[in-house]
């Protein structure tokens, strides 16, 4: 993959982020994020490699919930990463409420009016962003990141292309493909936000969100195939 393709590809997933109402806020960082980050980047504190990604923007996408995608590519080799939110996430609508329980009953017109007035006659935001930072911290905290990582490549230790799962461990499992950033954003939408990647037909039935097309995938490109003869040998799945 080329450079220019790598880029073109993400600029594919922020306009499906547009569409899927998945977006927060996009950044800029193009791959080149802060010496904060990149000094706390392999901490085996989970929180505090996010906040300090966070406080610095140091982010291609922030989604709705907080999430947010790194992509990163450098002389042929590519890294892309999501990392989850670390604590429980309510959408401001529903935030809203919750904390006033008796007009749940609103219809949709209603509730923005209300939720207008409140905007309007208070700091409710302020307010949100402070309940936010009080949520209970989930258990289970899953980072993914794919890379594309010839320099360090060694036959069965250190695969060509390889999928990270969690924090400080040493999990590397082999691809015998390079996927793009909008595959991984294919696979990270479909495993973290099945509701929006999945919807239901009138007869019941599960499809893929119209707005998905999943012809990218079909497009990847193999890795040389001497860069995959011995992973091919021993646990892996392709």
């Amino acid at each position: 993959m080329t450079e220019g393709a790598f880029w073109q590809s993400v600029n594919e997933i922020k306009i499906l982020t547009n569409k899927l109402r998945l977006k927060k806020y996009f950044g800029e960082k193009r791959g080149v994020y802060s010496s904060d980050f990149l000094n706390v980047m392999y901490s085996d504190d989970y929180r505090t490699i996010y906040d300090c990604a966070i406080k610095n923007f140091d982010f291609e996408i922030l989604l709705i919930d907080e999430s947010f995608f790194q992509f990163s590519f450098e002389d042929d080799c590519y890294s892309l990463a999501y990392y989850p939110r670390p604590s429980k996430f309510i959408q401001f609508d529903e935030w809203l409420l919750n904390i006033f329980v008796d007009n749940t009953n609103f219809n949709q017109e209603e509730f923005e009016r209300f939720k207008e007035e409140m905007i309007v006659d208070g700091d409710i935001h302020s307010e949100y962003e402070q309940f936010l930072s009080e949520c209970e911290t989930l258990l289970t905290i899953l980072p993914i990141r794919f890379d594309c990582d010839k320099s360090n490549y060694s036959e069965i230790y250190h695969p060509f292309c390889h999928l990270h799962v969690g924090l400080d461990n040493h999990i590397r499992i082999a691809f015998d493909k390079f996927i793009s950033p909008l595959t991984f954003f294919h696979f990270i939408i479909k495993n973290y936000f099945p509701d929006i990647f999945f919807y239901r037909d009138k007869k019941g039935v599960m499809k893929i969100n119209e707005v998905i097309f999943l012809k990218d995938r079909l497009n990847s490109k193999s890795i040389p195939k001497e860069k995959f003869v011995n992973e091919n040998l021993i646990i892996h799945f392709t």
